[in-house]
């Protein structure tokens, strides 16, 4: 599964985990981190960010 970073100047906000692609793993996934900024990825045990959200002006 491609987990976007949340961060807003993270340099490489797109990373990929396998073990994401199976939904019942995804509920009792590890915590998962950004591979280029360190930044927790998963929200509140349950909010995966798969796509990147608008960006305000």
């Amino acid at each position: 599964m491609e987990v976007h970073c949340t961060r807003p100047r993270c340099p490489r906000s797109q990373n990929y985990f396998a073990d994401l692609d199976d939904i019942t793993t995804l509920k009792t996934a590890q915590q998962k981190y950004c591979t280029m900024c360190g930044k927790a990825l998963m929200r509140d045990g349950r909010y995966v960010p798969i796509k990147l959200s608008g960006k305000s002006g």
